[in-house]
Parts: structure tokens; sequence; C-alpha cells
């Protein structure tokens, strides 16, 4: 089911950007691009909403706004460089970053169960070009690593950039780790809960289980 209550909208989902927050909420309100179920996430926990953001990449004129807001946010992104995703909804933003900068895109195959990896679909890296890995939801930053692995070091990788992230402490704690700037315009007001029905409502109350990945 859709959330498109603004209000409601606004009491889950956070923005970095507080200058943008209220046209994200609405760009979200639009495009339907909250769900809200029984979700399983690539970590493997559970989430009681989840943010389809092909909602918003189907409409250019909505993602190339978030591409432009996301490049106010993030200024390392500007930068000469290849940018890379996988073949996910990814694609309408990383695509939107490149008509703004000009920048080439290259875009990695997914495996069986829609996980990143490093063979590429489209694109080519361009060995004196550093990347510029995007996404569109980000969990911990754990599937990002077949393309970080395209780059021997960080050096040649400007950084990571994403529209939304699910649990930031975890994923900013991933970009740490990598010596990676990141960034993004909106973050999960809802906690990511353990598998179990003593922990996840939505497993004590039986409902279908949704893989989170067939969505995005």
């Amino acid at each position: 089911m859709q959330v498109t209550d603004a209000r409601r909208l606004g009491q889950l989902i956070v923005s970095p950007q507080e200058a943008r927050a209220p046209r994200l909420i609405e760009i979200m309100r639009d495009a339907g691009a909250l769900l809200e179920g029984h979700f399983e996430l690539d970590s493997a926990r559970h989430a009681p909403y989840f943010i389809r953001f092909s909602q918003i990449g189907w409409k250019q004129a909505l993602v190339d706004e978030v591409a432009e807001y996301l490049l106010e946010a993030a200024g390392f992104a500007s930068a000469e460089a290849t940018i890379v995703c996988a073949e996910t909804s990814a694609i309408f933003l990383a695509r939107a970053l490149g008509r703004k900068t000009g920048n080439p895109v290259a875009v990695t195959a997914v495996d069986a169960t829609r996980q990143p990896t490093d063979l590429l679909r489209t694109g080519c890296i361009d060995e004196s070009r550093p990347i510029l890995v995007v996404s569109d939801v980000i969990t911990t930053g754990r599937s990002l690593l077949p393309l970080l692995g395209l780059r021997s070091s960080p050096r040649d990788i400007l950084g990571i950039v994403s529209f939304a992230v699910l649990a930031a402490p975890r994923f900013e704690r991933f970009a740490r780790a990598h010596n990676l700037p990141s960034a993004w315009l909106m973050a999960a007001g809802w906690q990511i809960l353990p598998s179990s029905e003593r922990e996840c409502p939505g497993c004590a109350a039986g409902l279908p289980i949704l893989p989170a990945n067939e969505f995005s």
C-alpha cells in the first residue's frame, strides 16, 4: 500500500537537507514512492515500510530534480568521473546525474537474487577516471561492495550517493570504514527489525513477507 499522506510521510521520512525536505516529501507523495507492508531487506532484516525509487525514476522531471538536489548535497559528485550503478532502479538516478554533469554511466548486472555484481552490463570503466557509485536505496552498504571493487583504491572512487538510506548509522560506518564520502537525501524514520515473531510486528501478525529487492 502506498503512503500518500504528506503529514504521515513527514513523520516517517527525515532528510539531512532541511531546506529541501518539504519538496522531497512532496515528490515522495506525488510519486507514491513509500510502500507500507512487511518487507524483507537484503540484510535479511524486516521493515514495515520500503522506498520504491522507480516510482520517482519513471518520471524524468522528478528524477532530474532529485539529481539536482543530490548534487547540491554532495559537491564531490560533480567532478569528472564514470558514474556506476547496478541494474536496479538506481539506473534512473545514475542517468539523471549523468545528464546533469555530462559524465558517462556504466551499469553492472545483478545476480538471480537481484544483488549487484561487478559484471558490466552497459558502458565501460575508463581507467583514467575515478568512479562515483550510485544507489537508489541503501540499507547497510554491503551490497555495494562489488561496485566499489571495480577500483583497487579508494583514491579512485569519488564517493557514494543515494536517494535514501534505511539504516543511516550503519551506512555511515560502512562509508567511513572504506574512507569514502557519502551523501543522501532521505533517511528512514522507522526501525529495521530482526526477522522474529518476538521483535517484528509483521512476523507476529503473520503478514506475508515481501522481498524488498523485487521493488528495486
